[in-house]
């Protein structure tokens, strides 16, 4: 059902552009940059001292690091490739990029759209892959233009020229250094509704925030830091067995826990 339901879409596009009275040009929809939907790790680094404030904090986005990082190549590939060409007007508020993506002997083609429906503006890329995926939907989502918000489901490919649900990423863009991140993982597995929120604070004393979610537990580790000056603060009950925040200093050594 879902490879029909993909035929259709594709053959909607061609039958509009095909046999559609042409419409006048018209400009795509601004989307935030993919590089500000981005969280930035680089923050943290091996620590010192392993049993330290700063290593549990380490230590907590170690998974997440991993986990749209690496495991999101594939996806960040063909993002790449997209945004480096200019989207081409199909007629009834549709745009399309079609290229292609090689990596080793691998060719991957692709086919993103963006299609304008009211206040909305529906974004999806599929991609074919020889033989083994055909037209797959590697993600889809939708951004509404006259605000900052926006949101994207991530698939992973899987057998059979399937995929399986994998990330969801919700946003409020701004700027690169005016944003709010959450992805959620959607896998069917015991990660399944975990979630890490990044935020850029307006705080004095810390610039940015995270809260790193674990559904079994139902713990929540949040972490505050200040990219200046790299001082920062770590609040996590289920390990500290407290409420109170434990912080770092400009080194990431351990200072006096405080409860403010």
């Amino acid at each position: 059902m879902k490879n029909l339901i993909q035929i259709l879409f594709f053959s909607g596009i061609i039958f509009i552009g095909s046999f559609g009275c042409k419409q006048p040009e018209k400009a795509a929809p601004l989307l935030p940059p993919e590089k500000f939907l981005s969280i930035d790790f680089s923050y943290f680094t091996t620590p010192e001292n392993e049993t330290g404030f700063y290593a549990h904090a380490f230590n907590t986005t170690l998974s997440w690091t991993g986990l749209l990082n690496d495991s999101l190549q594939l996806y960040k590939n063909l993002l790449n490739v997209i945004s480096e060409k200019n989207l081409v007007y199909q007629d009834n508020d549709t745009w399309l990029i079609s290229d292609s993506y090689y990596s080793g002997e691998n060719q991957y083609d692709i086919n993103y759209f963006e299609i304008l429906n009211a206040d909305t503006v529906e974004t999806k890329l599929f991609f074919t892959l020889d033989s083994t995926y055909t037209n797959l939907l590697l993600f889809d989502g939708h951004f509404f233009p006259k605000t900052t918000v926006g949101y994207r489901q991530i698939n992973k490919p899987d057998t059979g020229n399937t995929a399986v649900k994998f990330l969801r990423i919700d946003w409020s863009v701004i700027s690169e250094s005016q944003k709010y991140l959450k992805f959620t993982n959607l896998l069917s597995n015991n990660k399944n509704g975990d979630f890490i929120i990044y935020k850029d604070s307006s705080d004095s004393q810390y610039t940015t925030f995270f809260d790193l979610f674990d559904k079994a537990s139902d713990n929540h580790t949040v972490i505050e830091y200040n990219k200046t000056n790299s001082t920062g603060r770590i609040k996590d009950k289920d390990y500290f067995g407290d409420d109170a925040w434990h912080c770092w200093d400009e080194q990431k050594q351990d200072l006096v826990r405080s409860r403010t």
